[in-house]
């Protein structure tokens, strides 16, 4: 939810489809460390991965500023964006003393392995945690049995790494960069064998996504890999 960093457990009807009550949530842990980006099961069922993501907060020059007004301005409603952009700084200006950047201080970068019970109540913090010195942005994690892709879009890169039984991911087996700049998503098939990456195509400065800039025309997209079977061999 807008404002909200939590992870909540739903009802869910197999055969429907349907999503039912919301039966617990984890909110407290988020709210002094960063904010929950993916989230996928164990294989056992019994709890569930998330990457943790703070977003570092680095200014805009000027002319980048310049440069997103002229593009919100030539969108659709531009004016009516750039109108509420302008009144919600004013606001802070006026509340607080100062603009906020839009971004959050990095508290957390990582991953956070949380219990699940049969009755679906969340641990209140995690059972397991692994955080990052260097600074990350993992948008995205998937697990598929004993295999798991996690997406950095700001490196631009797309990890693969085994899981032992209830541990946290190894150091990655492999590295995947090929015709990638901006991979959001990263999910793989049932069966294991193929990858499917989502890629914004954006641009990345100083470690800042340029959101309205491509690295090349309109560079989004869907890649799909073959992962080999032998841990050892790479991707093609």
């Amino acid at each position: 939810g807008k404002g909200k960093s939590a992870v909540g457990c739903f009802e869910f009807d197999q055969d429907s489809g349907e999503i039912g009550e919301l039966l617990s949530l984890c909110e407290d842990w988020f709210s002094h460390k960063g904010k929950p980006k993916g989230v996928s099961f164990n294989e056992a069922g019994d709890a569930f991965y998330v990457t943790v993501s703070s977003v570092r907060a680095i200014p805009s020059s000027l002319p980048q500023k310049l440069d997103r007004m002229r593009w919100l301005l030539s969108k659709k409603q531009g004016v009516k964006r750039v109108s509420r952009i302008a009144w919600s700084k004013f606001s802070d200006l006026l509340q607080r003393g100062h603009m906020r950047s839009g971004e959050d201080d990095t508290q957390a970068n990582g991953i956070a392995l949380f219990a699940l019970s049969a009755s679906g109540a969340i641990s209140e913090s995690p059972r397991d945690l692994q955080l990052h010195e260097e600074y990350c942005r993992m948008e995205n994690i998937h697990t598929v049995g004993r295999c798991c892709v996690i997406a950095d879009p700001m490196k631009g890169e797309v990890a693969v790494s085994d899981l032992a039984s209830g541990k946290l991911p190894d150091p990655p087996r492999q590295i995947i960069t090929e015709n990638l700049s901006f991979p959001h998503s990263a999910r793989l098939s049932p069966c294991g064998s193929y990858l499917a990456i989502a890629d914004y195509g954006l641009r990345v400065e100083n470690q800042k996504p340029q959101w309205h800039q491509f690295t090349g025309e309109r560079s989004d997209k869907v890649s799909l890999f073959c992962l080999a079977p032998d841990p050892t061999s790479a991707a093609s």
